[in-house]
């Protein structure tokens, strides 16, 4: 668990930092308090990712219109969507982790590594998509 949770509180990037966000500490603290409660691995994993979702869908930053891409970026802009990108890269490593240690010891149904796998694939997309907003393939 110590693992999986350490590096994205600690580091943004390369650059060491304290990032308790909302979204990210909070579901970090829950999953911990669930790891030490309950000492089931996969019920820390689901409310840990569930409650980290959840706070994201709520917070500020995704209720942008994440489909709608701007022409021109301001700095301001630019620095945010790679933070995002960076978010989105830590995110998408913790799912294929949470994946690979359920498809170890699978659970009872399967449902939950299907919603897993269609999380990740819509991260990758947006991360495509920011990858491809801050630097753009377009011949002149």
């Amino acid at each position: 668990m110590a693992k999986i949770s350490t590096p994205p509180l600690f580091f943004i990037g390369s650059t060491p930092t304290i990032a308790l966000n909302l979204p990210r500490g909070t579901a970090v603290i829950l999953a911990t308090v669930a790891a030490w409660r309950t000492r089931s691995t996969l019920l820390t994993i689901v409310l840990g990712m569930s409650a980290f979702w959840m706070l994201q869908a709520l917070s500020s930053e995704s209720t942008q219109h994440p489909g709608k891409l701007p022409t021109m970026m301001t700095e301001e802009q630019i620095e945010e969507a790679h933070h995002t990108l960076n978010e989105l890269h830590i995110e998408h490593r913790d799912l294929d982790l949470v994946i690979e240690h359920l498809l170890v010891s699978p659970p009872a149904d399967d449902l939950l590594i299907r919603r897993l796998k269609k999380r990740k694939l819509l991260l990758k997309d947006r991360i495509t998509q920011l990858e491809h907003l801050l630097e753009p393939n377009v011949l002149a």
